[in-house]
């Protein structure tokens, strides 16, 4: 039997992990032969949950809630596809759990021109898909994430691929 894998979308803001996570769930919607019952953890939507709280301990708690439903899931040693986490993240508090049921971890490291997170930031604002981030919010950022690169990851640089050929990419890597 093959081994069941957890497939990692992980990058820089406005590269493109959000938007595949997504076109990836809506595409095993459409093609219930593809991604079969693959199971899809919203990490995105776990910390928004708690992102407007005054309790500076949120991204804890938000990551609590991320290792829960995990634990719940590997058991179950189906495939799963999460965003905004990383190997080495998962192997510091599920090494247990992901040896047990004989995980591989796949990571995609989403790559993006800081000229194009920027109008990609000012689109999302303009269709009402996310409050914007700015400029000087984006290069924060890309500096905090500049050394957390995963060596072993598989990068999709979204400058170069539109949205059908990164949800391509990653199927035919995945497959």
């Amino acid at each position: 039997m093959n081994k069941p894998k957890i497939v990692i979308l992980r990058g820089k803001n406005a590269s493109g992990k959000t938007t595949a996570f997504y076109n990836l769930r809506d595409y095993s919607f459409k093609d219930k032969n593809i991604l079969k019952n693959w199971i899809f953890i919203d990490n995105n939507s776990i910390k928004r949950m708690f992102s407007n709280l005054d309790d500076e301990n949120w991204k804890d708690i938000s990551k609590d809630i991320l290792f829960y439903v995990l634990k719940k899931v590997l058991p179950l040693r189906r495939n799963v596809i999460v965003e905004e986490t990383s190997k080495e993240t998962l192997h510091k508090y599920l090494k247990k759990e992901i040896a047990q049921n004989n995980y591989q971890i796949i990571t995609f490291q989403f790559e993006v021109s800081l000229k194009n997170a920027i109008e990609r930031d000012k689109e999302r604002v303009k269709t009402k898909q996310h409050i914007g981030l700015g400029k000087e919010k984006i290069e924060e950022l890309r500096k905090i994430h500049e050394g957390s690169f995963d060596k072993e990851s598989i990068v999709i640089n979204t400058d170069k691929m539109n949205q059908e050929e990164v949800v391509n990419f990653i199927l035919k890597n995945i497959q």
